[in-house]
């Protein structure tokens, strides 16, 4: 039996670049679906110090080599 990975990620984008940031957001989640990954939770950070996130994100996959093949 395989474990699942699940993964904390932090994510920094550009001032004034959130639509490209999202459309970024959705390819990449649509392509994590094909290895069986999800973003579990994706959470916006409140406006803070410039060396905080934008977003953080929980993902997960199913097992170790899905994750290495995605």
């Amino acid at each position: 039996m395989t474990s699942p990975i699940v993964l904390v990620v932090s994510l920094w984008i550009r001032e004034g670049r959130i639509a490209e940031f999202e459309a970024y957001e959705r390819r990449a989640a649509s392509i994590m679906k094909r290895y069986g990954g999800s973003i579990e939770r994706a959470v916006r950070v409140e406006a803070g110090a410039p060396s905080d996130p934008f977003e953080a994100h929980l993902d997960s996959f199913p097992s170790q080599t899905m994750f290495e093949a995605y």
